[in-house]
């Protein structure tokens, strides 16, 4: 069983934005791979998808808790599903890595991602995370906050399939 978390914020105000690389990849991920429409899950506020049967069952999630509080969420799913950290990968944003670049990581530290310290304080470090470089010219000059929930530019957006469709391969791997 794989538990997959796709990081970001609810509502159309923060859809496109670097913050939500997260959620757009599992979105991304559910359609290539036709699976179930989301549904709201209040008792693990988030949306989730569950496809599969027993060791091949997957489920999607992606919490609607807010960033910052991702972490309520991931520790619900984790006790529900009764998943070991190794079997769940989050799927966010990386500020550190240039854009378009993906990268998997087994446990480590939280780089300042909030979200990230926010799972780490309610389940351990010792999860796969798998990350979605969003850094450009734009991160030496803006601060970080303004910079994650800022909108990908139009020549992002326009490479945003590619690096979606890279995300669904690995993710696929895991």
């Amino acid at each position: 069983m794989k538990l997959i978390i796709g990081l970001g914020n609810p509502g159309k105000k923060y859809q496109f934005t670097r913050h939500n690389a997260g959620f757009l990849a599992v979105e991304h991920y559910a359609i290539k791979k036709h699976l179930d429409k989301w549904s709201k899950r209040d008792k693990f506020k988030s949306l989730i998808i569950e496809s599969g049967k027993a060791e091949d069952r997957v489920i999607l999630a992606m919490p609607q808790t807010y960033m910052n509080r991702s972490g309520e969420s991931v520790q619900s799913l984790k006790q529900f599903y009764k998943v070991a950290n190794s079997q769940i990968i989050v799927v966010h944003d990386e500020v550190d890595i240039p854009f378009g670049e993906v990268r998997v990581k087994d446990g480590g530290g939280t780089a300042g991602h909030n979200g990230l310290e926010s799972i780490v304080s309610h389940i351990g470090s010792d999860f796969k995370r798998l990350r979605i470089g969003t850094k450009n010219s734009l991160v030496e000059t803006t601060d970080t906050r303004d910079f994650v929930l800022s909108n990908f530019s139009k020549t992002e957006l326009s490479q945003l399939e590619s690096i979606l469709s890279e995300v669904s391969v690995q993710l696929a791997g895991l």
